[in-house]
């Protein structure tokens, strides 16, 4: 079950910039964040992929509100 759940950081990465996208399968949601309580260099990923998404989605705010003008 161990090996199940295991992932490597660029797995990890993978189903960090996937979940932007679609909502993970259950056995991934958990294997990522056992993946994230262990490992130094992913969670700073993925504040990274969090701090770009609400950036996009502000610009994309900005953009049609300027759009609308």
């Amino acid at each position: 079950m161990t090996m199940f759940l295991r992932r490597t950081c660029r797995e990890a990465s993978l189903l960090l910039t996937s979940r932007l996208d679609r909502q993970l399968p259950l056995a991934d949601r958990i294997a990522l964040r056992l993946h994230l309580a262990v490992c130094k260099a992913c969670p700073v990923f993925d504040r990274q992929v969090k701090l770009m998404s609400r950036a996009m989605g502000k610009w994309r705010a900005y953009a049609e509100r300027d759009a609308d003008h």
